[in-house]
């Protein structure tokens, strides 16, 4: 029994190592290689469109807070607007800049552009 087992392994020895037993090995296994090259393609492609979704995904998240700094901005001045109104010198501020009204005693220039 023995002496069959070792023949056997033997025998697929040889045949493996021959080079008709690669070619049948090759053979048997063909779509198996290609199932394995096309999930391969197929998960290349698929890192590249997410890298892809990555990059704008962070643009988009680069803009976004750009957008909210500026909004931040604009609420404080909006806040410091708000909590001075009480205040003289900013009413006369705003009248000034918003309405272009000058306190008596004061001088307004105004001036405008040739093509006008």
């Amino acid at each position: 029994m023995t002496c069959v087992k070792m023949r056997d392994q033997y025998s697929l020895q040889e045949n493996f190592c021959s080079q008709k037993g690669i070619k049948r090995i090759v053979s048997q296994s063909f779509w198996v290689i290609v199932f394995i090259s096309i999930c391969g393609l197929i998960y290349f492609n698929s890192i590249v469109k997410k890298n892809e979704i990555l990059a704008t995904l962070d643009q988009r998240l680069k803009a976004l807070h750009d957008e909210k700094a500026l909004l931040i901005e604009e609420k404080e001045d909006l806040l410091l607007q708000i909590n001075s109104q009480s205040d003289p010198a900013w009413i006369q501020l705003t009248l000034m800049k918003g309405l272009g009204l000058v306190p008596e005693g004061q001088l307004k220039v105004y001036f405008h552009s040739v093509n006008d």
